[in-house]
Parts: structure tokens; C-alpha cells; sequence
């Protein structure tokens, strides 16, 4: 009995594993993000209703330093869209999206460091 509830177990975070694996784009996860993206699955009470968008009047007032970063592959959002969306309202805006990437992107990291300490 012990020994079945362990093999169900394992699948589960196999299955857990794939979703992950899936999630960044079909890409290897460091350890440190996998344990953090599980932690936050455990933790995390998700948003049940839709995600406001702003209007297109409401992104032509943002006059700040703006940047994008998105994945290709990423399977929960429009990155696409997204990104075309904001590039074209906002000319400023430094658009960037990352070819093998998914929803997160642990491979720019630096690139998004140098951004942010650029511009504050």
C-alpha cells in the first residue's frame, strides 16, 4: 500500500515536472527556479478572474522608460500580439522577445539587469 501511494506520488511530480517543462517553453529549468515555480504553485492563490487589460488611451500616457520582455513559446499569454500591441503604441518602448523562451525567461536575466539599473 505504502509502496503504490509513493509510485502515485512520484507520477504526480513527474506530471508536475512536465507541466513546468512546458510552461518555459520546452526549455531545461535551473533547479533553483523548478523548486521556486513549484513553491509558488503550493502558495499562490491564482487570479480566477481575466486579467485587466489597459486601453490603448491608458498605454499612450505611459511616458517612462518601458520594456518588454517575452517569450515566443510562451503558452499562457499573446506574447505576439502583446508585443506588437505595445511597440506600436508606445515607439519607446524597448520591445524584446526571447525566440526559445516561454512564460518565464531565466535565460536574459542579465540583459533585463542591465536594463533596469540603465534606466533607474
Amino acid at each position: 500500500m505504502l509502496k503504490l501511494g509513493f509510485q502515485i506520488d512520484d507520477t504526480k511530480e513527474k506530471g508536475i515536472d512536465k507541466l513546468y517543462y512546458k510552461v518555459n517553453g520546452n526549455q531545461p529549468i535551473p533547479e533553483e527556479m523548478l523548486k521556486y515555480q513549484k513553491l509558488i504553485g503550493k502558495s499562490f492563490n491564482y487570479r480566477r478572474e481575466t486579467i485587466p487589460i489597459f486601453s490603448d488611451n491608458e498605454l499612450k500616457l505611459l511616458t517612462m522608460p518601458t520594456v518588454l520582455f517575452v517569450g515566443a513559446k510562451d503558452i499562457m499569454l499573446y506574447s505576439d500580439k502583446t508585443a506588437r500591441r505595445l511597440g506600436g503604441l508606445l515607439p519607446h518602448a524597448e520591445i524584446n522577445i526571447i525566440a526559445e523562451a516561454g512564460h518565464s525567461n531565466v535565460s536574459d536575466v542579465n540583459k533585463i539587469i542591465a536594463w533596469l539599473n540603465f534606466n533607474s
